[in-house]
């Protein structure tokens, strides 16, 4: 290893270990947003097995069409409730390792992208570090590089402790799948460790990462013989790893802010998202993961009702559309989820005095 090589590596290192990490996540799970990816990987692989999708999705209030939707919010607790579902239904303590080996780096998202175009495989895994919220990890991930090779840890897990065996065996699987992403050919740890004590199915490792798996260590790691860590890939991009490293930057902070927020206003967000949908209760506290009592009690903490909570979204967007002027009355009406355009008429002069049209002087469609 070169003098070059020793500065870069050096310089990314304390990069990773001046990173917040993930122990500083406050709040309670159904808090915590989360990314879709993973259940998707789990609805495919319960096609695989022949598992029905409503078994893996039961309690989540979520779909198999919502799954791929851009517009669905997830929260970390349907996450989760989905994960003890598949464990469920498979009756198979190892199937977290099948879940992440269909967890490539580009389902990451935007973060995963940027690591494709990284300057190095530890550059790449820097973004790990900086932008866990975004990325939707459970754990901090950690790189050490040396002349024998590379080195990929996580520790400080910030899930549910129940099915924390199966997010490990997830992560690391997805782990040994990314560096292979970043490399751009297939790479094999040489030593698979883990805290936990010896599991029953000790032989799932071995197949699966193809080495032995040392049991009762000190960390939950990858140790890989056969790279270094400084490898570039090949469509590393100096320019463009900057512009997206930016902007992950500004969604991580977003990401972060929302567990800040009040409860009603991530409620009004992701009504905003879809009205027609989210005009019901019913709708809404599914979506959230949370009985309709629970529901109301959350926003009367924040002196809100569900009903003031809509009319206040459906008034704000009422403006907004009609400002537009290319929209009819009808076709407002039900994208702010009113059954027919009179009782949107009655709202919007209830709200103001005036007939909707009145606000920008065109007439009454």
């Amino acid at each position: 290893m070169n003098a070059e090589s020793r500065r870069r590596q050096s310089t990314a290192e304390r990069r990773l270990r001046s990173s917040p990490g993930l122990n500083w996540l406050p709040g309670r799970q159904e808090d915590i947003p989360a990314t879709v990816h993973a259940i998707a990987a789990a609805l495919d692989e319960c096609r695989v097995r022949r598992i029905d999708a409503a078994a893996l999705l039961d309690g989540t209030g979520l779909s198999a069409n919502e799954v791929a939707s851009p517009s669905i919010y997830v929260n970390r607790s349907q996450e989760q409730h989905c994960f003890r579902n598949l464990l469920r239904a498979s009756r198979s303590a190892s199937i977290g390792l099948a879940i992440g080996s269909r967890l490539h780096v580009s389902t990451l998202g935007l973060a995963g992208y940027a690591m494709l175009i990284s300057g190095s495989v530890i550059q790449a895994f820097g973004c790990m570090s900086q932008f866990p919220l975004f990325m939707g990890l459970y754990f901090d991930v950690h790189v050490r590089a040396s002349a024998e090779g590379m080195t990929v840890s996580i520790a400080r897990y910030n899930g549910e402790p129940d099915i924390e065996a199966y997010q490990t065996d997830m992560c690391l699987s997805s782990l040994r799948l990314i560096v292979s992403d970043l490399v751009g050919r297939a790479v094999w740890p040489d030593q698979l460790n883990l805290v936990r004590r010896p599991a029953r199915y000790a032989a799932d490792y071995v197949r699966h990462f193809g080495c032995r798996a040392r049991f009762n260590a000190n960390e939950n790691s990858l140790v890989f013989t056969s790279i270094s860590g400084l490898e570039m890939p090949r469509l590393a991009n100096e320019v463009s790893f900057n512009a997206l490293h930016q902007q992950c930057e500004a969604l991580e902070r977003q990401w972060a802010a929302m567990i800040g927020t009040r409860f009603a206003d991530r409620a009004r967000e992701l009504m905003v998202r879809d009205l027609s949908r989210f005009k019901s209760m019913t709708a809404l506290a599914g979506a959230l993961h949370m009985t309709e009592r629970t529901l109301r009690r959350r926003l009367e903490k924040d002196g809100m009702s569900f009903h003031s909570l809509l009319e206040e979204v459906r008034y704000e967007a009422a403006t907004r559309l009609l400002n537009d002027g290319s929209l009819t009355v009808a076709a407002i009406a039900e994208q702010l989820g009113y059954s027919e355009p009179r009782s949107f008429r009655h709202a919007f002069r209830r709200w103001t005095g005036r007939a909707p049209r009145a606000i920008d002087g065109s007439p009454d469609r």
